[in-house]
């Protein structure tokens, strides 16, 4: 279909219109007479259809013969544009140049952006990237994102992935960055496990040392649970990093609070501003920050041509203003905002633990509301607790 408008485009058609006399016999007569048209409607009355500058001459004489008023509506088209202005030879020309330099421009990337970099500096990526040739004003189609990605990837070891995507004038560079790990564990050194919370112990499990409570049991916050020095049947002593896994129902208490007076941000204005953005290059340029107690934000936009992103756009730009004030909050209010506090530090404080039993209660105070929960709950309680070892001679 797209094909079909672009046909009739470079060839150029008139949109008519024909009254009066008799349709159907305008209609049929041009079909007898293999003049082309399309998009036939109805309006008002009216005919009004498309056909091409041959057969608008050749319409007249169906249009007499049916009792139809023709006249030309609109000239669509290539051959309308340049008659238009044949007279202006410069102008077409400018039009030319500007169209193939863009086509030109539009195969060179000029704007790189990064994604899913957080503790990787931003800057030190593109650096890397710079340094093997991805640079703004480089050619797209001369680019081997492979083994830029395999280079770059040696050489940013805080990355664990990353991919090169270029699309019109833009290249996107999307990073995955390695997980945190642990500081790795000292199993040289002695160690006993202990108990970090009061408890219950459900369940012991000693895969270094010795069990020194049992299931079921009742312990106190730094009681041993495992122990790093075992004994050997021979009488000698050996000590060693206790390693295990130990469970306890455990109770807690967790309270949460809301203000029914508190200081609130209530947004004062919105600035809206707009830059030009060709080649990467903003007319005019825009501070990036924000002025005090404001939030600045900042998107581009850019124009595509068949599915291509073209060097040429616009960065949006705007600050939002706020302001302290001090709001009073109802009953209602101030009940669900303590709920929600609840809520978020129960799901952030047990996230690893097994809730057996909750029960919370809230009350009203002259400053606002307070919810305290007390819960059940089976939790690894286990501690490593290092020690020491002297050695004595006789």
């Amino acid at each position: 279909m797209f094909i079909i408008k672009l046909f009739h485009f470079i060839l150029g058609y008139v949109v008519f219109k024909a009254e009066g006399g008799f349709p159907e016999r305008f209609i049929n007569l041009c079909s007898g007479a293999a003049i082309p048209f399309w998009d036939i409607q109805s309006q008002n009355g009216a005919l009004y259809g498309k056909t091409d500058i041959r057969g608008y001459k050749a319409m007249r004489h169906p249009a007499r013969r049916s009792g139809m008023r023709l006249r030309v509506v609109r000239r669509v088209g290539v051959p309308f544009f340049n008659h238009r202005y044949r007279k202006r030879a410069g102008l077409l020309i400018g039009l030319a140049v500007f169209v193939l330099f863009f086509s030109i421009m539009s195969n060179m990337v000029w704007t790189i952006t990064v994604v899913g970099s957080y503790d990787v500096p931003e800057e030190t990526i593109l650096r890397v990237f710079d340094e093997l040739g991805v640079r703004p004003g480089m050619r797209a189609s001369g680019v081997n994102a492979l083994e830029i990605e395999r280079a770059a990837l040696e050489k940013l070891p805080g990355l664990s992935w990353l991919a090169l995507n270029l699309d019109g004038s833009t290249a996107t560079i999307e990073v995955r960055e390695k997980l945190k790990t642990a500081a790795p564990e000292d199993f040289k050194s002695p160690h006993h496990i202990v108990a970090a919370k009061d408890g219950v112990i459900t369940v012991l499990e000693a895969y270094e040392g010795k069990a020194v409570s049992q299931v079921g049991s009742a312990i106190a916050k730094g009681d041993m649970l495992i122990s790093g020095v075992t004994e050997n049947s021979d009488g000698s002593v050996v000590f060693r990093h206790a390693k295990g896994y130990a469970v306890a129902q455990v109770n807690e208490k967790l309270t949460a609070a809301a203000e029914r007076i508190k200081s609130v941000k209530r947004l004062v204005r919105t600035d809206r501003r707009a830059s030009l953005l060709i080649f990467g290059i903003k007319f005019p340029p825009r501070e990036v920050t924000g002025k005090e107690r404001a939030d600045f934000y900042e998107s581009d936009w850019w124009l595509y041509m068949s599915g291509r992103t073209l060097p040429v756009g616009f960065t949006s730009h705007r600050n939002l203003y706020y302001e302290e004030v001090s709001r009073q909050f109802s009953d209602s209010e101030i009940r669900l905002m303590a709920l929600q506090s609840h809520l978020k530090a129960a799901a952030e404080n047990y996230r690893y633990s097994s809730v057996l039993a909750q029960r919370s209660e809230g009350k009203m105070t002259e400053t606002g509301y307070i919810i305290s929960g007390d819960y059940t709950l089976l939790q690894n309680i286990g501690a490593e607790l290092p020690f020491h070892v002297e050695e004595t001679r006789n």
